[in-house]
């Protein structure tokens, strides 16, 4: 990270007056330029011109409350973001260019065109991230699990952001907008603090890791077992236990050598062993929202410990997908997904 050297006063005829001695004060560090900052800020922009624009046209436009409750959030979240973005840019901030009012007629077009934004800025930040590695690749890897989440979630309303925070350093200063009313399957909302800075993840070793995939998959067993499923509804929580089979099989080979087998005996110790099976579908879906809410943040500190390229892949789009799932079915959008 780059510093902020201290600038001398020279020939100024500035007297300090006499007092006690008092040591230099340290150099106020200033984030690295960092590549795709720049461009990623104007795709900001560009996302808050689209929900302002959306915003502009609820009240003549078949928009409901909760998505204009959406928007605001969203346009809240996103300037975040771009504050983040713009103290690492190597060039001038896009938010000083002027953009274009997007040319939409009715609320309904204005926010289908901001999930489609969402999700194509969504693809670009997840490439950046799997450009490269360590902080860097979390960073991005962040902005493409939100926007990831943050697409799909607009339309079905099943979005509950997490209070968000302001780009002030100030560690007070926070902006708890309403919680929005219940989704689809009425969850019980969930909040938490989001903090306003990316993620800064302690490195998370493979096998501690793998301790917690293996967690993850008794709780989708479990899970898998509500009565009241039924093939339709029981497919994603498949798909998503498939998933973390998939990255179990990964990480063993990755410990222990190609044809090795994974552990079948699985240790009962930990508290996440100690979960029941859920009476309803909704239940269950709060139960695997859960399930994919905690990894989220573990799955980060994993990306920051991968280094070649296919690594650095795989972990990108297992963070994204994790977080995806969880606000899917019920957990906080925070503005950064894996921050703690």
């Amino acid at each position: 990270m780059g510093t902020l050297g201290a600038t001398a006063l020279a020939g100024c005829g500035i007297t300090p007056s006499p007092g006690p001695s008092t040591s230099a004060q340290p150099a106020t560090p200033s984030p690295s330029p960092l590549a795709g900052a720049t461009e990623a800020e104007a795709e900001c922009v560009a996302l808050e011109a689209l929900v302002r624009r959306a915003t502009s046209l609820a009240a003549a436009s078949p928009l409901s409350a909760a998505d204009v409750a959406n928007l605001a959030w969203l346009g809240t979240s996103i300037a975040v973001q771009r504050g983040a973005l713009v103290k690492r840019s190597p060039s001038p901030s896009a938010s000083t260019v002027a953009s274009p009012e997007p040319p939409f007629a009715t609320g309904a077009e204005a926010l289908a065109a901001v999930t489609q934004l969402l999700t194509d800025h969504a693809a670009s930040s997840s490439a950046r991230a799997k450009g490269t590695t360590g902080a860097v690749a979390v960073l991005w890897a962040s902005l493409a699990a939100f926007r990831a989440a943050a697409g799909p979630a607009l339309t079905p309303r099943v979005f509950q952001p997490g209070p968000t925070a302001t780009p002030s350093t100030s560690p007070n200063s926070k902006v708890k907008p309403t919680p929005l009313s219940p989704p689809a399957f009425s969850l019980e909302a969930t909040h938490a603090d989001g903090p306003s800075a990316p993620p800064a993840p302690n490195v998370e070793p493979d096998a501690t890791l793998l301790a917690r995939v293996y967690e993850i998959l008794y709780g989708y067993q479990v899970t898998l077992a509500t009565p009241s499923l039924n093939a339709d509804n029981r497919a994603p929580l498949l798909e998503r236990y498939e998933a973390w089979l998939r990255l179990r099989d990964t990480l063993t080979t990755r410990l222990h050598g190609p044809g090795a087998t994974p552990m079948v005996s699985i240790p009962q110790a930990s508290p996440a062993y100690r979960i029941g099976v859920p009476a309803t579908f909704e239940a269950a879906l709060k139960q695997a929202a859960g399930l994919e809410a905690a990894a989220v943040p573990k799955l980060a500190a994993s990306l920051l410990a991968q280094t070649t390229p296919d690594e650095v892949a795989a972990a990108v789009d297992t963070f994204v997908g994790a977080h995806a799932a969880a606000v899917r079915w019920g957990s906080p959008q925070l503005v950064w997904p894996g921050a703690t």
